[in-house]
């Protein structure tokens, strides 16, 4: 009879949480000839679900901010604008990195206008919703890490599904010409 014996060390499982994990890669810039083809199918759906709730005669559009250099940020940023019309439901916004970075300066300010900081700035986050006016337009701005666990089809169903919730909510709580965040 053989005798059972035991090695010092496990065997080695995959594990979801390694680096090579698919939803912990970076998000495509560009995939062949697609451009942003994980935050284009995000904004997608994430439209969908917006128009289904409120109408589909509702205009909205999404804007992906697109890095054109070569140093990619750790954040993704994309818009959605309300009440907008536009040729492409979904528009690419190419912008070289310190453009998005004073944006996302921009953002952070006013994250921190609106006096409920106990979390920090829109740096020490990792998800953010920040609801604001552009233009005369009512933008939500939606900030999160590049990773392309948190830009896909799934997300912006269940992202858009909080952007409504604050809706409702925000309508009854809220002076509708205050940015609001989540």
């Amino acid at each position: 009879m053989s005798e059972l014996k035991l090695s010092s060390s496990p065997p080695s499982l995959p594990s979801p949480m390694t680096a090579n994990s698919p939803g912990r890669q970076r998000t495509q810039r560009e995939d062949g000839s697609a451009v942003e083809p994980e935050l284009r199918r995000y904004c997608e759906y994430f439209i969908r679900v917006l128009k289904a709730g409120f109408g589909d005669d509702k205009q909205i559009t999404a804007r992906i901010f697109h890095e054109t250099g070569q140093d990619q940020l750790p954040y993704r940023l994309v818009a959605f604008e309300l009440n907008q019309s536009s040729p492409e439901q979904v528009r690419i916004d190419p912008l070289q990195g310190r453009e998005i970075l004073t944006e996302l300066d921009a953002l952070n300010r006013t994250w921190l206008s609106t006096g409920k900081t106990a979390g920090g700035s829109i740096y020490h986050r990792r998800v953010v919703r920040i609801y604001d006016y552009r233009d005369k337009t009512p933008t939500i701005f939606v900030i999160k890490p590049d990773a392309y666990r948190y830009w896909t089809r799934s997300m912006g169903l269940y992202d858009a599904d909080e952007v409504a919730t604050d809706f409702i909510s925000w309508q009854t709580t809220r002076d509708s010409t205050q940015p609001i965040r989540k």
